[in-house]
């Protein structure tokens, strides 16, 4: 199904878009097939034709790339809950220079909530009674965010069999309308042609 995105009235062009596939647009007479907007993600190529940065995948996080911080737990822990500093409070700097700006910017749309005023990405772990595996739960769940901020970069390649089945329901379509027009055309012929014998 289409979603009408935008309508310019007096151009009487709409633009309809559907998720993971090219954009189209309709003019007077037929269907076109015009390339998305760049920086959305999904481009094979940019408007100029020229192929989009390959951003390169996230690094492996390690504990040398987060600020880490301990306090009491309230999770399990048995005879150590609320006595042990094992709850992990574990920041990354979404500036720093191996993290590719476009995937920060990633991150900050789809981790809003967990974004603190000084721009760190924040995340919590008591999910052990120890500070390292406390620690390496962290880093799994920074580590799992970036990659899928990575993902969201990454380009959609484009299926040919797709796009022969798109172009396919496009051309039925539009002869659909054609057909519909004519029609409708045909009718108001009629109409007038009746009038005419009327008046004499």
């Amino acid at each position: 199904m289409f979603v009408r995105m935008s309508t310019t009235l007096c151009h009487r062009t709409t633009v309809f878009r559907r998720a993971s596939t090219p954009c189209f647009q309709r003019n007077r007479c037929s269907w076109t097939i015009v390339p998305r907007s760049v920086g959305s993600g999904s481009n094979t190529s940019n408007v100029d034709g020229s192929k989009p940065r390959k951003i390169p995948p996230v690094k492996r996080i390690t504990r040398d790339d987060v600020t880490i911080q301990f306090a009491r737990s309230s999770g399990a822990g048995g005879q150590n809950v609320n006595k042990v500093n094992t709850k992990v409070d574990m920041r990354l700097n979404l500036t720093v220079d191996w993290l590719d700006e476009e995937v920060a910017d990633a991150v900050r749309r789809m981790q809003k909530k967990r974004i603190n005023k000084d721009g760190e990405l924040v995340i919590m772990s008591q999910r052990t009674r120890s500070q390292l595996g406390n620690i390496e739960d962290a880093l799994e769940k920074v580590q799992e965010i970036l990659d899928d901020a990575h993902r969201t970069t990454l380009p959609i390649e484009e299926d040919p069999e797709k796009k022969k089945q798109i172009e396919k329901q496009l051309k039925k379509g539009n002869e659909a309308r054609l057909k519909k027009k004519q029609l409708k055309g045909d009718k108001k012929k009629e109409r007038r042609s009746g009038k005419n014998i009327k008046d004499w």
